[in-house]
């Protein structure tokens, strides 16, 4: 019997050794796939350091050759205009400070001309166009005597300069003529008066400043300079085109000129055409420094590091596309009364639910292969130096184009004041109803603007907001009347099943009951008024960067600017004139060559104190006028 007992407890205690040793063993197994883990790790982390440091440059981290850059390019020689240049945009010297002042002083004339589109007195309104146009024939006479001059659509600009070789497309220069209205409120926030064209301190002060008169003056000063210097005869056509109304969508202006080219000039494509747009900046050429600028936090690394805050590179971004639009108006209305007995919700209210509910469900951020932010990272990954960013970051840079939802993301989180270019934004605009306290308001009206990221389609928005407000009435017991009313929830390919929880996430303090329809009251039926305002548009094609046209321009940039440049595609998340002329070229452009400087004051973009620096409005007539040698080449008639 002892010795039975002994047996069983020698195997168990075998047993329970045995157990031990695969224990053991098990775990020496986990400790050498950690090990060989985090070995690979290290591996990974510099064979991608090695692979991804851009040659020639030490410490740098960046995918070579993901943005090739144009050679720069100057004129075919002509000796009288290449003086010009030298002396007036190369040279400090007197005559050049003369130059400087003339131009600011040409602005400053047409910024003291308060042309609106929206000004509700006609005669006013055609007054101040007509000054604007009388102002641009005094000071540019070269321009009107040699160029052919058109009034369209009574108050905006076509010129024409033939070439002579008929068989080379010609290219289109444009800008607006009109400005946005200054609010009356705002006018003791400017510094100046908004329309006195001031020029003081190397700057230009008042509306229409940036937006867009400087553009007007730079095209126009290189052209009349160009004449001055005895160029003649391009080999190809120069059109100046100048629209009275792109602040309201170019709908009587823009669209107008292009219907005159095609039909009465016969002109049914362009070369390329160049628009206000994205201008050139100055980033610092650390990588981290600029996410610390964007607004991540302050980076004491940079002294750290042996570099400088004033290492700059300049970057000259070039709108090959631009962002589509939808403006979407609301109207409620509901039965009135006195407040000592009121619904629910009043008209107001309602309309607050909704302009709330559709806030609370932004579109998603994405990044297609056609968006031409994607361009712009891969361009920034291969000139910054991206060395002393995380190893993640540096991973999504010199990849962004296999892992664009990834970066999109990324950025959207990190940068949200960049969110803008990964999305399509949702902006209410206008909001009002009721007229006195104690009244129960019977209506209330709201504006909705859409800037519409080119991964999604005007439709797409439209399907969107149409669901919501569909849902939205059928909740309240709201008659959907205007647009699309007659169109079923179900038929416009939305998943209506989310809206009931974001009707919860947007009502937060009303707990479990805010998915709940409302109470019905007899006093409480009404209409849900939606319609789309005119004007509204998809996305507009993408340029190609890799066609002569991207390259005449990039080149020039390259050669005005400096070598040192780099050019890349951008996204213009605002709207232009160029809309209207894209069934005339895929080469549409908006690009400002201004350059934007770190130290120079705000631009007031669409805001108080609207300024424009004297140094980069001269540079622009530089660009214009080295541009137009490029692509329209000119004979020179000797001087007398």
């Amino acid at each position: 019997m002892d010795s039975a007992r002994k047996l069983l407890r020698r195997r168990r205690t075998l047993r329970q050794t045995d157990a031990s040793a695969s224990a053991a063993r098990a775990i020496r197994m986990v400790l050498n796939a950690c090990a060989v883990v985090f070995a690979l790790g290290a591996v990974i982390q510099h064979s991608l350091y090695l692979r991804l440091r851009p040659p020639g440059r030490k410490g740098a981290v960046g995918p070579a050759g993901t943005c090739p850059q144009t050679r720069p390019l100057l004129p075919p020689e002509r000796r009288e205009l290449d003086v010009v240049f030298e002396r007036l945009f190369r040279q400090t010297s007197g005559e050049s400070e003369d130059h400087r002042r003339r131009v600011a002083d040409n602005l400053g004339a047409l910024v003291s001309i308060a042309g609106s589109p929206i000004a509700r007195d006609r005669q006013s309104r055609e007054e101040a166009f007509r000054g604007l146009h009388g102002e641009l024939e005094r000071r540019y006479p070269l321009v009107h005597e040699h160029f052919q001059r058109e009034t369209i659509a009574n108050f905006s600009l076509l010129y024409y300069f033939p070439g002579s070789d008929s068989s080379l497309l010609p290219i289109l220069l444009t800008a607006h003529l009109d400005v946005v209205p200054v609010v009356a409120s705002t006018i003791d926030e400017w510094r100046f008066d908004p329309f006195s064209g001031k020029v003081e301190d190397g700057y230009i002060w008042g509306r229409g400043a940036v937006d867009d008169k400087r553009s007007v003056v730079a095209i126009m000063e290189a052209m009349e300079l160009l004449l001055e210097s005895g160029f003649r005869e391009p080999t190809r056509g120069i059109l100046l085109g100048f629209g009275h109304d792109e602040e309201l969508g170019g709908m009587a202006g823009a669209r107008a000129i292009s219907w005159h080219l095609v039909n009465v000039k016969g002109i049914t494509e362009l070369f390329l055409l160049i628009d206000e747009g994205t201008p050139l900046v100055e980033l610092n050429t650390d990588a981290a420094a600029n996410l610390a600028g964007a607004g991540v936090g302050p980076d004491r690394r940079l002294a750290e590091a042996g570099r400088r805050e004033d290492e700059y590179t300049t970057f000259a971004m070039v709108g090959t596309a631009e962002k589509g639009k939808m403006t979407a108006a609301f109207r409620i209305e509901t039965g009135g009364g006195h407040v000592s007995n009121p619904p629910l919700h009043t008209s107001v209210g309602l309309m607050s639910l909704l302009i709330n509910r559709i806030e609370a469900d932004p579109f998603p951020a994405g990044l297609s292969e056609d968006n031409s932010v994607l361009g712009s990272i891969e361009c920034l990954a291969a000139h910054l130096d991206l060395s002393r960013l995380s190893l993640w970051e540096r991973f999504l840079a010199s990849h962004a184009r296999r892992f664009r939802s990834v970066v999109a993301a990324y950025l959207t989180r990190r940068l949200p004041d960049l969110a803008h270019n990964f999305r399509t934004t949702t902006a209410v605009t206008v909001f009002r109803g009721g007229v006195a306290a104690n009244v129960v308001p019977r209506s209330a009206n709201a504006t909705v603007n859409f800037r519409i990221a080119v991964e999604l389609s005007l439709a797409q928005v439209r399907n969107k907001i149409i669901a919501y407000a569909k849902s939205f009435a059928e909740e309240h017991d709201l008659e959907f009347t205007g647009d699309d009313a007659d169109v079923e929830i179900a038929d416009l390919n939305y998943d209506v099943t989310s809206l009931r929880a974001t009707a919860a996430r947007a009502s937060p303090h009303q707990g479990a009951n805010a998915a709940a329809p409302a109470p019905r009251s007899p006093s409480y039926s009404g209409t849900l008024r939606y319609s789309a305002r005119p004007g509204s548009r998809d996305p507009s094609p993408v340029a190609p960067p890799c066609s002569d046209a991207y390259r005449l321009l990039a080149g020039t940039i390259r050669g005005v600017f400096g070598r040192g440049t780099v050019v890349t595609p951008a996204l213009l998340p605002m709207n232009t004139d160029s809309w209207h002329y894209l069934p005339l070229t895929r080469n549409a452009f908006r690009f400002t060559p201004v350059v934007v400087r770190r130290s120079e004051l705000p631009p007031g973009f669409h805001d108080v104190n609207e300024v424009a620096s004297v140094a980069g409005l001269h540079g622009a007539v530089g660009f214009f006028f080295q541009f137009v040698r490029n692509a329209a080449g000119g004979g020179v008639v000797p001087a007398d």
